[in-house]
């Protein structure tokens, strides 16, 4: 990431350029880059922790990273309940 907030590396572009139906945003510690990514992302539905910003994702577990079982459940869980998968 540069001073700028831009990325150079072409294969971060193309990531953030891509459609996704779903994007896990699978971290709990507001990172810059990572939030910068997430947030520039094309994906059409965010999933992530309650932790991190709530304007980022469509859809927040409230969990932590080290809890990726209850994570699972819980994602799998609402993802069918919002007819999502």
């Amino acid at each position: 990431m540069s001073w700028t907030a831009t990325f150079d590396k072409s294969e971060v572009k193309d990531f953030i350029a891509q459609k996704f139906d779903l994007l896990i945003n699978y971290y709990d510690t507001e990172k810059s880059a990572l939030l910068l990514v997430s947030n520039q992302s094309k994906a059409s539905f965010k999933v992530g922790f309650s932790s991190i910003d709530k304007k980022l994702n469509h859809f927040m577990i409230d969990t932590n990273a080290e809890n990726y079982q209850i994570f699972i459940e819980e994602l799998f869980k609402y993802l069918k309940i919002l007819n999502k998968i």
